[in-house]
């Protein structure tokens, strides 16, 4: 099988390329400095039209991979089927990540307890202990939280598999902040990985489909950028390189961004932050109520937007 480095612009874009791919992976490893994991309902997703579906679902995808090869261990194990099935996933993520993300969800926690949706006594006393084992045993990601472990503890992991999946997000790398969409927010020098580590890895464990997402269409144009050096380096050790990108420059992708941004920090925030306030927050049909609320909000924003007109 001819190995393969397949390049996305949006990371949510791998999604469409997957159903393409002749891969039955048993390991799938992701690298991300975001933990992508909000769980997707179809219903939502569909709401959104396809000009702005792909910006309004980059913090769905580690589940939506996940799901493209087997689905979640709890819905497995509800069914009575073999978890043995499952192909495994880790995440490597960057411990200042993986904090900043149980932060926001605690503060999200935080409102339902002020409105007695929940009780102080059912909170863990470790939240990064918590999210550990939520996103392991419900959805089946492992986190490896590298820095500070060493990317070379998952050689072993590697090598035991037969077919590996790569998914890399590159801002999780510290050297190419400035050439992805989305930055690690103040990252400070050691706090993410490096290309050079990567490389090291992906040598030994030789995967044999490798996706790439985030990059900015300057970055990959440039052959001087941190991106393309990477890129070089995989051609050299053999990969095949295709490009899959919907961009004519990056222009268009800071467009899409910007205005599912404004719809999510003035719409649908405010809306899970009242809801998580009613009296009934986790009561009976809840959930159902709250998704059809938000379904509804979705369709009436988007129903008087089109897609912007990309510059040359």
């Amino acid at each position: 099988m001819t190995r393969r480095v397949i390049v996305h612009s949006f990371h949510s874009d791998v999604l469409k390329t997957l159903p393409n791919i002749d891969l039955n992976p048993d390991l799938i490893l992701a690298f991300d400095s975001h933990l992508d994991v909000f769980l997707p309902v179809k219903s939502t997703v569909d709401m959104f039209p396809d000009w702005i579906r792909s910006a309004a679902t980059r913090a769905t995808v580690h589940p939506l991979i996940r799901r493209a090869f087997g689905d979640f261990p709890a819905l497995f194990k509800a069914e009575g089927r073999d978890l043995a099935d499952l192909p495994r996933m880790i995440l490597v993520v960057p411990k200042v990540s993986f904090i900043q993300h149980v932060s926001e969800d605690m503060e999200k926690i935080s409102d339902l307890v002020a409105s007695g949706s929940i009780s102080p006594d059912q909170l863990s006393d470790d939240p990064l202990e918590t999210m550990t084992e939520y996103l392991s045993e419900v959805l089946g990601i492992e986190p490896f939280v590298s820095p500070p472990k060493n990317l070379m503890k998952l050689v072993e992991r590697g090598k035991a598999a037969n077919c590996i999946l790569l998914d890399v997000d590159i801002d999780y790398f510290q050297e190419m902040q400035t050439e992805c969409y989305t930055p690690m927010r103040n990252a400070q020098p050691g706090q993410l990985g490096w290309t050079t580590q990567a490389i090291r890895l992906i040598h030994k464990i030789k995967p044999q489909i490798i996706t790439i997402s985030e990059a900015k269409i300057a970055a990959i144009k440039d052959p001087n950028s941190n991106f393309s050096k990477m890129i070089n380096q995989l051609e050299r050790m053999g990969y095949k390189v295709t490009y899959k990108m919907t961009f004519k420059n990056d222009e268009e992708a800071q467009q899409l961004m910007e205005i599912y941004r404004e719809f999510h920090e003035n719409v649908l925030k405010p809306l899970h932050h009242r809801q998580r306030f009613e009296k009934d927050a986790l009561g009976t049909n809840a959930f159902e109520r709250q998704l059809a609320e938000e379904n509804e909000v979705i369709r009436q924003y988007f129903t008087h937007l089109s897609k912007p007109k990309a510059r040359a």
